[in-house]
């Protein structure tokens, strides 16, 4: 049978392993959540960016805007006649546009090709006019691409020169990263938002209040519990304590002597913690960089062995002076 000091050291390697990875997990869950509840401009995703130029500079749609590649949505904003130029051959706001409306149809690749001058209709109300015909979709206020002072929404590719302001997203990243480059080379400005947790924890004001806050919390909690049973398995070694204390062991030899067997215990379910949730988290959020993985991963695993380790040598020096104080007659 399985002896007492492999059962606790076993209890202590699941209980390092469950607490990281509701530490790991409920931590990016919660960060997935805030980078979806942001609202940005035209219902983009976290991942936009913004350009901007002054007035001096002009840059051919042609040099940035390739009509033949995909995964990619570029929005150009002419901020004086109020007009909204689109190009999205992913088709990102197809799906709002079917749901809004009876009839119609949305750009394609042919009128991106062919420059066509064509538009989407606008109505300002969610009622649609079963009488009125219509050949492209309307944008209404149902949709993320309403917006009240905007007056038309039309093909990007049908002008000359990119307008002022512009708008990239989408996971063609090659291709953005180009055209970056390409914007900024002429003159345009680029600006992306902070996805750090401060700023996005200001720009979620319902945080609070959603589940995975709760959740987040209560995997916070947990950790009273780990502490408190850190509590007891230090506790349980009392007799070790005293016996190696009797021959002669020193205060710092006998805490050398459990603390790496504690710290292998601990350092075990660690390692599988990480290795399962670094899976879990790369299948279900593969979008989030490299360097929030590794900075997230790597205070939380240092808060983690802090934790563990911190309390481990607040509970070793209280009992050790509780028992070695006491007498060694009555613990035996």
């Amino acid at each position: 049978m399985m002896n007492t000091r492999i059962k606790i050291n076993i209890v202590m390697m699941v209980l390092s392993f469950a607490m990281l990875m509701a530490s790991l997990l409920g931590f990016f869950y919660l960060y997935i959540y805030m980078l979806n509840n942001v609202e940005n401009p035209f219902g983009l995703s976290y991942n936009y960016t913004f350009f901007a130029r002054d007035d001096t500079n002009k840059l051919s749609v042609d040099e940035v805007i390739d009509p033949d590649i995909n995964d990619l949505l570029v929005l150009g904003l002419d901020d004086k006649e109020k007009i909204l130029y689109i190009f999205d051959p992913s088709n990102f706001y197809l799906y709002q546009l079917e749901n809004t409306n009876d009839r119609g149809r949305y750009f394609n690749k042919e009128d991106y090709r062919e420059k066509k001058d064509v538009s989407l209709g606008i109505r300002n109300d969610i009622f649609v006019d079963l009488d009125q015909p219509h050949q492209f979709y309307q944008v209404s206020p149902q949709t993320d691409l309403y917006h009240k002072d905007i007056k038309a929404y039309k093909n990007l590719t049908s002008i000359s020169n990119l307008p002022k302001f512009i708008y990239t997203d989408g996971n063609n990243l090659d291709q953005i990263d180009n055209i970056s480059k390409t914007l900024t080379s002429h003159g345009y400005k680029s600006y992306k938002t902070s996805n750090s947790i401060f700023n996005l924890i200001k720009n979620n004001s319902n945080i609070f209040t959603s589940r995975y806050f709760f959740i987040a919390i209560l995997g916070i909690a947990t950790y009273f519990m780990a502490i408190l049973s850190i509590y007891y398995y230090v506790k349980s070694k009392g007799k070790f304590i005293i016996l190696s204390d009797y021959l002669g062991g020193s205060t710092r030899k006998i805490c050398k002597k459990l603390l790496v067997e504690f710290v292998g215990s601990i350092v075990l379910g660690l390692f599988l913690a990480l290795a399962l949730s670094i899976f879990i988290i790369t299948y279900h959020g593969g979008f989030l960089s490299l360097s929030l993985y590794v900075k997230s991963i790597f205070i939380l695993t240092l808060m983690h062995l802090s934790i563990f380790i911190g309390s481990f040598m607040i509970f070793y020096i209280m009992i050790y002076r509780s028992l070695i104080g006491s007498k060694k007659e009555e613990i035996l």
